[in-house]
């Protein structure tokens, strides 16, 4: 589905994490809204006394998808692009994030909330607990060619470790 050479990119690739698995001080670093956040800048350092203290501040439980939660949500994610009309090249979640590949003519932004909240819906109708499912944003990455788009798919797909709810584009599996 090759986009024109203007300003639209040809997918993007969208990275949501659930709430509560990811937070500040973490081993891995971390980003935030004001200084951590730029591609290829330093994340926020490890720091345990942080760690703690975030996980002090949470609300929430902490949201680990089961086998059958994260059927739910690849579920949902599929109906949101078939209604939006976006195409949907590869899907995987995971049981504390989820990778999607998705070409629209709407902004990431709006791609990436659309997806969450009927994710959220879907999973509220067998979970009547009140529940935040998702950290505030995630991250949206263009992929403006082709050339990058089967190397992203590789990645979502194939080096995430064993498959869990995962879906592609039929013509992945012969590349």
């Amino acid at each position: 589905m090759p986009k024109d050479q203007s300003n639209t990119p040809l997918a993007y690739f969208i990275t949501l994490t659930t709430y509560g698995t990811w937070l500040h001080g973490d081993h891995r670093g971390s980003v935030d809204r004001l200084w951590h956040h730029t591609f290829d800048t330093p994340r926020i350092a490890p720091n345990a006394k942080l760690y703690v203290c975030m996980q002090e501040e949470t609300r929430y439980r902490t949201v680990v998808f089961n086998q059958h939660q994260r059927q739910i949500v690849m579920k949902a994610m599929q109906n949101t692009c078939h209604y939006y009309q976006w195409h949907l090249y590869a899907i995987h979640v995971r049981s504390n994030h989820v990778h999607i590949i998705v070409s629209a003519k709407d902004k990431p932004e709006k791609v990436m909330n659309q997806l969450k909240a009927y994710a959220s819906r879907s999973l509220n109708q067998i979970n009547p607990v009140k529940q935040k499912y998702w950290v505030r944003h995630g991250s949206t990455r263009y992929i403006w060619s082709e050339s990058f788009l089967f190397p992203a798919m590789q990645y979502v797909i194939d080096q995430q470790g064993e498959r869990m709810a995962c879906y592609y584009e039929s013509w992945y599996a012969t590349a």
